[in-house]
């Protein structure tokens, strides 16, 4: 099967920032680190509708981590937000 070189780029970037996110999870667990986070994932391809999902997890003590733009395998481009809160 024959994917077009865009969508396996998309991918590789929404995994990029997902592996950098749980290794610096790990590497605090590992360094006795006693901070827990949680974590939630979004994506999107509207802004509007990423707006309106990020309010209520900002409410509920979540902060942007970070985020990134990558091609959606089902066409186009989608908006992918990582979210962390502390946990006590």
């Amino acid at each position: 099967m024959n994917r077009p070189q865009g969508s396996r780029q998309g991918w590789s970037k929404t995994f990029m920032v997902l592996a950098g996110c749980f290794g610096c999870l790990l590497s605090a667990t590992a360094a006795g680190a006693p901070d827990r986070f949680d974590y939630k994932l979004l994506a999107t391809n509207r802004t509007s509708t990423m707006q309106k999902e990020l309010i209520p997890e900002g409410e509920n003590g979540f902060e942007l981590a970070g985020m990134t733009v990558s091609r959606s395998t089902f066409g186009g481009e989608e908006l992918v937000a990582i979210l962390q809160r502390r946990v006590r």
